[in-house]
C-alpha cells in the first residue's frame, strides 16, 4: 500500500455535544485515505466536559468512516491514539497488548472506551481500525503544562534570575519516555500493515521523575560547562512496556 494521505485530528478539540447523534458527520467521496485520531484533553484540571472529546469523538469518527466506506465502496483507515494511562494500576510489569486496563483518571477511562469501540468496529464491520497504546513521548513542541517543558523552562528562568524555585509532584513515579518523532513513525507503520491490530509503543526503559529532572538539569548545566551525572532511583509507579510484538512486526524498529 502506498503511503496514506492522513487527516490529523489532534489537540484539545471542542467537546462533542452529547445530544448530537452518532455518525451524523460525512466525508467527501474523494478525500483522505486515513484518519489519525489523537484528540483528547490530558490535563486533569482542564478535563471537565472535554473528556467527551476522547470518548464520543472516536465513536462518531468510526461510525462516519464505516458509513462512508459502505456508501462509496472505499476503505478509509482509522488510527486511534491510546495511552499508557489506560493501564493505570498495572496488573503486570512490563505491560503488553494483552495487559488488562485499570484506568485511574477521566482521561484514561475515555481512552479505554475509545479503544474498545475501535476494536468493536474492526471486528463487527471489518473496518481497518487500529489502536496505538503510546507511552510518554516528548519533543520541543510539548506544552509548558507538561513536566518535561516545565522543568526545562523553569531551569532557564532560574538561571536568568526570573524564578527562584520549581515545584514538582511525585518524583518517585517512573515513566517510559520516548521521542515523539519516533512514535509518529510507528503510528504510520501501523497504518501500512495488511491487517489492522493494536500495538503498545514505548522504549522499554523507565525513568523516575527525579532522574528526569537531574538529567535535564544536567544537560542544562552541561551547556553552561557544569555537567552533572544523573542518578537512578527506585520508583513506586511502574509503567513500562514489553517490546516483543512491535519488534516482531516492525523488525527495524
Amino acid at each position: 500500500m502506498s503511503p496514506c494521505q492522513h487527516a490529523i485530528i489532534s489537540g484539545a478539540a471542542r467537546p462533542c455535544r452529547p445530544e448530537r447523534p452518532s455518525g451524523s458527520g460525512s466525508l467527501p467521496q474523494r478525500g483522505r485515505d486515513a484518519f489519525d485520531d489523537g484528540a483528547a484533553q490530558t490535563a486533569l484540571a482542564l478535563v471537565g466536559d472535554r473528556v467527551l472529546t476522547g470518548r464520543d469523538g472516536a465513536l462518531r469518527l468510526l461510525e462516519t468512516i464505516r458509513d462512508h466506506n459502505k456508501r462509496h465502496k472505499r476503505s478509509v483507515r482509522y488510527y486511534q491514539a491510546g495511552s499508557s494511562e489506560m493501564f493505570g494500576k498495572a496488573a503486570e510489569v512490563p505491560q503488553r497488548e494483552t495487559t488488562p486496563f485499570h484506568p485511574r483518571s477521566p482521561y484514561a477511562c475515555a481512552k479505554c472506551y475509545a479503544h474498545w469501540q475501535t476494536v468493536n468496529y474492526r471486528e463487527a464491520y471489518e473496518l481497518f481500525a487500529t489502536n496505538g497504546i503510546l507511552f510518554n513521548h516528548e519533543s520541543p513542541r510539548r506544552g509548558e503544562n507538561f513536566v518535561t517543558r516545565k522543568i526545562t523552562r523553569s531551569a532557564t528562568r532560574i538561571k536568568l534570575g526570573m524564578q527562584e524555585q520549581l515545584g514538582l509532584g511525585n518524583l518517585d513515579a517512573r515513566r517510559d519516555w520516548g521521542f515523539a518523532g519516533d512514535y509518529v513513525e510507528a503510528m504510520w507503520l501501523m497504518m501500512q500493515q495488511d491487517k489492522p491490530d493494536d500495538y503498545v509503543i514505548a522504549t522499554g526503559e523507565t525513568l523516575a521523575g527525579a532522574q528526569r529532572f537531574r538529567t535535564e538539569r544536567g544537560q542544562h548545566n552541561k551547556e553552561q560547562g557544569r555537567s552533572k551525572r544523573a542518578k537512578t532511583e527506585a520508583g513506586i509507579h511502574r509503567l513500562r512496556r514489553d517490546r516483543h510484538k512491535i519488534h516482531d512486526r516492525f523488525p527495524s524498529k
